[in-house]
């Protein structure tokens, strides 16, 4: 047994010196650091396993987290941005993603300071606060620098969604032009029927007859206005040259368009009138005849529209393959 444990403790050894040997000799970045933390190599081992995990890995987030950012559905609201002005939070949202994902467990690591974008709107160049990782133990503090320096450049040619950002951008305010131009307001009428014995009674899908009256009207008129959003909206998608692009296809946008308004009755015209029920039956009953007429004034209307890239596919972290690029615009009345 004894002999055993000889053989053992020789292989640790000798694995040992091997490990610091090829360290040495892989970098001579570190060999500074080794002799001076000659006490602490695990700390130095430790320090270069996160520089080279941070060097692989930091491009790939910067890829993934494009992607990610590029499915998550924007909205503008009452005024919406200009195209320079929409990158420029885009590109503060995706730094402040980037530090989170750039974190280096167990160690302090470079954050990142700003992304600009290239010319080519698919090249991204991300600065950095610093180029050096430290580790620290008891004995030790281990600081090493990593071969992306203080900024490196990720090219991600598939990713189409700033051009996606130009496009929802100049579309939202040339359909904000539009509709300002426009007065959207509509009439809806409804007449109801009831008994007296059924007067307080929700006899109308939870609505009493009266309520009922009131609540079609009012959803009549909101549908016409919301009929002329969405056709005005519709015929934006192809207005103005800026909105022309390759892989865009407008009859897509087209198809996923959706809109909601809101609004209320600027005037009423309510008039009730005598009604008899059960006429001609023995029974004859009293009631009451409701008519209700609502002219609705636009107040606000959003617009949904989606956009897909059909010439490249992305992948999310939620393993989502070219979703699509969703917007939503809120105009303000």
């Amino acid at each position: 047994m004894k002999g055993q444990q000889s053989v053992v403790a020789i292989m640790i050894l000798v694995a040992g010196i091997t490990g610091f040997g090829a360290i040495m000799s892989s970098d001579e970045k570190i060999v500074a650091e080794i002799e001076h933390n000659t006490g602490d190599f695990n700390t130095v081992a430790r320090t270069k396993l996160k520089v080279e995990g941070f060097e692989s890995r930091a491009p790939k987030e910067v890829n993934f987290t494009v992607n990610n950012i590029s499915v998550t559905a924007t909205d503008w609201r009452g005024e919406p941005p200009g195209v320079d002005e929409a990158k420029s939070s885009y590109l503060v949202e995706l730094s402040n993603v980037l530090n989170k994902q750039f974190s280096v467990l167990g160690c302090s690591g470079p954050s990142v300071e700003s992304v600009e974008l290239g010319d080519s709107l698919t090249e991204y160049k991300v600065d950095l606060t610093g180029e050096s990782i430290t580790c620290v133990s008891e004995a030790t503090e281990v600081s090493l620098p990593t071969d992306l320096g203080d900024s490196f450049t990720v090219d991600h040619p598939k990713n189409r969604y700033v051009s996606a950002l130009n496009y929802s951008s100049n579309y939202s305010r040339n359909l904000m032009n539009r509709l300002d131009e426009k007065e959207f307001s509509a009439k809806g009428s409804k007449e109801t029927k009831s008994c007296a014995y059924e007067e307080g009674i929700d006899i109308y899908e939870g609505h009493t007859p009266r309520k009922y009256a009131e609540e079609e009207a009012k959803e009549e008129a909101k549908s016409k206005i919301k009929s002329e959003v969405r056709k005005n909206a519709s015929k934006e998608f192809s207005n103005g040259n800026e909105l022309t692009n390759d892989w865009i296809d407008e009859n897509d946008a087209k198809n996923s368009l959706s809109v909601s308004i809101k609004g209320s009755c600027m005037s009423w015209e309510r008039s009730s009138s005598d009604y008899t029920c059960l006429e001609g039956s023995d029974d004859e009953f009293s009631g009451t005849k409701y008519s209700r007429n609502c002219t609705l004034q636009l107040e606000e209307a959003s617009i949904s529209y989606s956009i897909t890239n059909n010439e490249n596919k992305i992948t999310t972290t939620k393993g989502e393959v070219n979703p699509d690029f969703k917007w939503n615009y809120t105009y303000v009345d």
